[in-house]
């Protein structure tokens, strides 16, 4: 028998909440020891304090934003000492700790292995003693008031536990816009299946549905931003890893993603996430929020069918659909960069890619634009480009 997720403790239409939703944020210039805990204590403070929020006497599972075999430095993961401080402080408080993610990808411990090898997470389970999480066992979880999916399969050892503290990074995403507070908790959907979904909820609107079904089910105790460095453009690997020089603290992933789209700079109704769901009521403490914005930040091109078309408002809406598919970015393989390792063809939910002798090529007429290829892609082979009739057409305003 399938189990069934209890009935989400918040109401079920976010929008309904009386009261605000309180995000901190706090200065943090760099990765050294001292500077991170220092921020994070002081974010928790501002939220109530570390008791307040979490059990600490409990078992606490850890879960940062792993998106793949990237080091560090290139800002595509939560940074380890976000984790490292986040770990000492709940054990210090007698939690036990357990880490871990569930990047893209095979769902394999070999893979699993070389993920937590190049983000620092096996250095940092051995100097601490921390166990790391390398599960990789499918359940399936039924949904009682489902926005998008009933049925989901997830990853076991994530859903077992019952606190959760996220620990996601601060980028931009193609396919969504933003990877925050909502979109981290899809590492906790099983290996390949992300590949299915994708293919399934291949508007943006639809996805966000899934993810917030996510939410509901997984409810963090808490999330915690590494914002120090970020990543701005055409994320989410593939970005410009950009400094920021914060940490944001929230107990509800929708304020928290809010706050993270007014730093970034987005119309408050360009996110997928809030056509979905109302911006949520929020109240920032620590630095203010306007002065916390960043000047200059590049967001990632437009990548949906709305998005494209939206600047041509001199062609008849009859044309526009034959057109849209040239004016959008959509994934070109350098073969001068492509290592022919295939993970691309694994991760396409539409078998949109195939490989040849100079390696992988994609078939864009079947390209739905997930950009699933180019977040597991390990050498930065998959970039978004333009056809030439797209780039000839959206330079007309």
């Amino acid at each position: 028998m399938t189990p069934e997720s209890p009935k989400p403790a918040r109401d079920r239409e976010f929008n309904s909440r009386a009261e605000s939703e309180r995000v901190a944020i706090t200065p943090c210039i760099g990765y050294e020891k001292g500077q991170v805990a220092f921020a994070i204590d002081q974010a928790v403070d501002l939220l109530g304090g570390w008791r307040n929020l979490v059990p600490v006497d409990d078992e606490i599972y850890i879960k940062p934003n792993l998106a793949g075999p990237f080091a560090p430095d290139r800002a595509v993961t939560t940074h380890p000492m976000i984790v490292e401080t986040v770990a000492r402080v709940l054990r210090s408080k007698g939690a036990d700790i357990i880490v871990g993610d569930g990047p893209a990808g095979v769902p394999s411990p070999t893979y699993l292995k070389l993920v937590y090898k190049r983000t620092g997470m096996i250095s940092l389970g051995n100097r601490l003693n921390i166990p790391i999480d390398y599960d990789t066992i499918p359940e399936e979880i039924t949904i009682q008031h489902p926005r998008a999916i009933r049925c989901l399969t997830l990853t076991r050892s994530m859903i077992s536990r019952t606190n959760m503290i996220s620990l996601p990074k601060f980028k931009t995403h193609l396919f969504v816009r933003m990877t925050g507070a909502v979109k981290n908790l899809y590492g906790v959907v099983h290996g390949l299946t992300k590949v299915a979904y994708h293919s399934k909820y291949k508007d943006p609107g639809d996805f966000t549905a899934l993810l917030l079904d996510l939410v509901d089910l997984v409810r963090p105790r808490l999330t915690i931003v590494d914002a120090v460095m970020g990543m701005e453009g055409d994320g989410p690997t593939w970005g410009r890893p950009r400094f920021v020089g914060y940490i944001l603290a929230g107990t509800d992933p929708l304020s928290v993603d809010y706050v993270m789209s007014r730093m970034m700079g987005f119309p408050e109704k360009e996110l997928p996430l809030f056509q979905v769901v109302s911006p949520p009521k929020v109240e920032v403490v620590g630095v203010p929020l306007n002065k916390a914005v960043l000047k200059g930040f590049r967001l990632p091109q437009p990548n949906t069918m709305r998005d494209g078309l939206e600047g041509l408002q001199w062609i008849p809406h009859r044309l526009k659909e034959a057109f849209c598919r040239e004016l959008l970015p959509r994934p070109n393989i350098d073969s001068g960069q492509c290592i022919s390792c295939g993970l691309c063809l694994k991760s396409c939910p539409q078998q949109a890619i195939h490989m040849t002798k100079a390696g992988a090529s994609v078939n864009h007429s079947r390209c739905i634009r997930c950009w699933c290829c180019n977040e597991v892609c390990p050498s930065a082979a998959v970039r978004p480009e333009r056809s030439l009739l797209g780039r000839m057409l959206s330079g007309f305003r």
